[in-house]
């Protein structure tokens, strides 16, 4: 099935080297997602990536329902050590939002899914939401995959290496 333009858009957002067998997702999408995208990396530690458009909406919403359904509380944990939880990017920054005094709405966080697989969450600036879904249990590792920055990209970026937008 061939990509539409908005989801040709959201496979420009991803980073190169993950751009791999990306086809539309265009049912069961998260609560108000206007166009998705799965790539299915399939090495040995990524199977896949999905990739949501919330069109001028934030992606924020999204996000914190999925961590919310693997029991993640913002502001926990340590993916870069293994550990389940959440924290904002980038860290140089407090975690607090605009005007509402909640949390950022740039985010990243990791869990085990109910299958013991490591699975990590990100949001890249504004409206794209991806998801990375491990074939092992170590959350470490998939963890700094989506960090990762693509080769001759700059590497003093804000957002993690798999949003490929510049920042």
């Amino acid at each position: 099935m061939p990509l539409n333009a908005a989801e040709m858009e959201l496979v420009g957002q991803i980073r190169a080297d993950s751009r791999i067998d990306c086809v539309p997702r265009r049912t069961d999408l998260p609560p108000k997602a206007v166009a998705g995208v799965e790539c299915r990396i399939g090495t040995a530690l990524v199977d896949r990536v999905g990739a949501y458009s919330f069109g001028t909406a934030p992606a924020i919403d999204a996000y914190l329902a999925r961590l919310a359904t693997a029991k993640v509380t913002p502001g926990s944990g340590d993916c870069a050590t293994g550990k389940a939880g959440d924290h904002s990017w980038p860290a140089y920054l407090p975690d607090e939002g605009d005007a509402d005094g909640g949390i950022r709405e740039e985010r990243s966080g990791c869990f085990l899914d109910e299958n013991g697989i490591a699975n990590v969450r990100l949001t890249c600036y504004g409206n794209v939401y991806m998801g990375v879904l491990g074939k092992t249990a170590d959350i470490r590792a998939l963890d700094a995959w989506t960090w990762k920055i693509q080769a001759g990209d700059d590497t003093h970026r804000d957002p993690p290496g798999l949003c490929s937008a510049p920042d």
